[in-house]
């Protein structure tokens, strides 16, 4: 592991979730250590875990409230708070921040899941080669397409008729531009 890695915190209960998220980072080219990949048969943790701390240069922190109640999180987030590791904490499910984590500027994947993506693939100068399979990882904590384009589809309310002019779409402009002609029509 070198100098350029980027060290992956997370709870056990969010492992699925983290596991498919460093592996489409790795798909990218990216070099992300994590305890499930990175630990190696007979190796001690606490000992493998050290180290990769201490030999990444960036620390990326899955928070979730299963997250905030880990012990070794915590534990992770201060030695690399106190290392001066760059950041990258990423929120994968709404929760009650600790102080600490609350100064923190984090990427929100339940709000506005695209926005933080784009703001890691950002930080980590990857924004012109994100893939689908980011955003295929966001659907493992239920942010689904839909919701990651949600600024270009309108709502549509049932209780009063559209006014003259107004046009509700149930799907984004974007689905509609990529509709094959003649799709589901019988030759």
């Amino acid at each position: 592991m070198d100098s350029e890695s980027i060290f992956v915190s997370y709870s056990s209960e969010d492992r699925p979730f983290a596991l498919e998220f460093v592996k489409a980072l790795q798909e990218l080219g990216v070099n992300v250590w994590i305890d499930q990949l990175g630990i190696q048969l007979g190796e001690n943790w606490d000992h493998a875990i050290e180290q990769a701390l201490e030999n990444s240069q960036t620390f990326l922190l899955f928070i979730s409230p299963n997250a905030v109640e880990s012990k070794n999180v915590h534990d992770e987030f201060h030695i690399a708070v106190t290392r001066n590791k760059k950041l990258i904490p990423i929120l994968i499910k709404q929760c009650d921040l600790p102080m600490r984590w609350q100064r923190l500027q984090y990427a929100d994947l339940t709000k506005n899941p695209a926005r933080g993506l784009r703001s890691v693939m950002e930080f980590l100068g990857l924004e012109k080669t994100a893939t689908k399979k980011l955003r295929e990882v966001l659907s493992l904590i239920g942010v689904s397409e839909a919701d990651q384009n949600q600024a270009t589809i309108s709502p549509v309310s049932h209780d009063e008729p559209p006014s003259s002019g107004e046009v509700h779409l149930l799907i984004s402009e974007d689905e509609i531009d990529c509709a094959t002609p003649g799709a589901g029509q019988e030759s």
